[in-house]
């Protein structure tokens, strides 16, 4: 029973006339225990779907394996309370104090947390807060499926293998959150804070994560295919073995209007757009998949597991990038200048690195050959099959971590 039993002596009797009212029998009614305090109540495999718990003091309370479906915790204080394995599908928790309640294996699917307040009509006090506590509580494994989220405080909160499918966290604040192994797909996280955060293995496909903040995250193993970066610094965030696809329409505005205005450029042979000159850009894990790049400049900028794969960048600038873990596989490289690039780890298999012949302004050829540029470059570990080197300059390139530079320079 609760701390407070003397305030509720009949409180069995309510709780049995609330059976009666969800079982539709006679003499039964809702409970309705608003404002009052049970705190450390035993409520353990109680069926209270339904009930009234607005601006209850619930603290310490044991709900395990209980019915809490569509229950109303408007406002109500649930710090250090035990709900392992509760159902609580489309409970109301707007403006609730959860901080260190204890949530694992619970059923949490289309709940309410977000922040909420109201005056109770009989102490004239306040209860709830605006933004929803959820601190230092543990939802492992949880279901929360399509909650609604945004804006609450999750800091120091694990949900490790919880399941946040579609789940609104639109500035929630999941500072060191452990979210290990959690389902986040097509979860909205716009402008959500994630600083020192645990993603490890965490499913992130079609997430939009727009804004969000990342700063010392750990997001190793994680797959964010499909989900929506715009404006995320990911050099900010460790991603050893994630899988992150970003499309060109997650960029930054300016970057979005220089590879439009190239594409342009390309189409009409230079009447129209203008070449995309790029200095010193995080464009890395950027999926240029397919495109026509031929001619485009990028100097120093930061190109990680970038995706050129079926590209076209024939006489293409990308010098002193890093380039680590780019993949240029089955891609027209002709006449590419890549000097001074990090390349280490790269994925060149079928790629055409052949010169190109050059023409005079009327088409004409010359008889001269722009070879593919890669001295000075670090090809540790590339992946070269299908590669055609021998018309490539090559002088000061490094292909093994032996520390012998190659000093052959091609044919040029």
């Amino acid at each position: 029973m609760a701390d407070d039993a003397d305030d509720f002596p009949d409180i069995e009797l309510l709780l049995r006339a609330h059976l009666f009212w969800l079982d539709g029998r006679i003499g039964g009614a809702r409970a309705d225990l608003s404002f009052k305090s049970l705190r450390g109540a035993d409520l353990s495999n109680s069926r209270l779907s339904r009930a009234k718990f607005v601006g209850a003091d619930l603290a310490r309370c044991l709900f395990v394996k209980s019915a809490l479906i569509e229950t109303d915790f408007f406002g109500a204080n649930l710090a250090n309370a035990d709900l392992n394995e509760a159902d609580l599908t489309k409970a109301i928790l707007r403006g609730v104090v959860l901080q260190g309640a204890n949530l694992s294996r619970a059923i949490v699917r289309e709940v309410d947390f977000r922040g909420g307040a109201l005056l109770s009509a009989t102490s004239h006090k306040s209860v709830g807060s605006d933004v929803t506590d959820l601190t230092n509580c543990n939802f492992n494994l949880s279901n929360m499926v399509k909650s609604q989220l945004g804006g609450v405080d999750l800091s120091g909160t694990t949900l490790v293998g919880a399941d946040l499918t579609g789940a609104n966290l639109v500035g929630a604040n999941l500072r060191e959150t452990d979210l290990s192994d959690a389902v986040l797909n097509e979860a909205n996280l716009t402008g959500a804070r994630f600083t020192n955060a645990k993603l490890v293995g965490a499913k992130l496909r079609g997430a939009n994560l727009a804004n969000a903040i990342i700063d010392g995250a750990d997001l190793a193993g994680a797959d964010l295919t499909g989900a929506q970066l715009e404006g995320i610094d990911l050099a900010a965030a460790r991603l050893v073995g994630a899988k992150v696809i970003r499309g060109t329409q997650d960029l930054r505005p300016r970057l979005r209007h220089l590879l439009d205005q190239h594409q342009k450029w390309i189409a009409s042979n230079g009447a129209d757009g203008q070449r995309a000159r790029i200095e010193d850009e995080d464009l890395s894990h950027v999926s240029f998949e397919k495109m026509n790049l031929s001619g485009i400049v990028m100097q120093g900028c930061r190109l990680r597991e970038a995706n050129f794969s079926n590209a076209v960048v024939m006489m293409g600038k990308l010098t002193d990038c890093d380039l680590t873990g780019a993949v240029f596989a089955s891609s027209i490289l002709q006449g590419t200048n890549l000097s001074g690039s990090d390349l280490t780890g790269a994925n060149f298999e079928e790629a055409d690195l052949r010169p190109i012949e050059v023409r005079d302004p009327s088409g004409e050829p010359t008889g001269r050959l722009h070879r593919v540029d890669l001295t000075n470059a670090v090809l540790i570990d590339a992946r070269l099959a299908g590669v055609d080197l021998s018309d490539v300059r090559m002088n000061g390139a490094r292909l093994s971590d032996e520390g012998d530079p190659e000093t052959g320079d091609g044919k040029g």
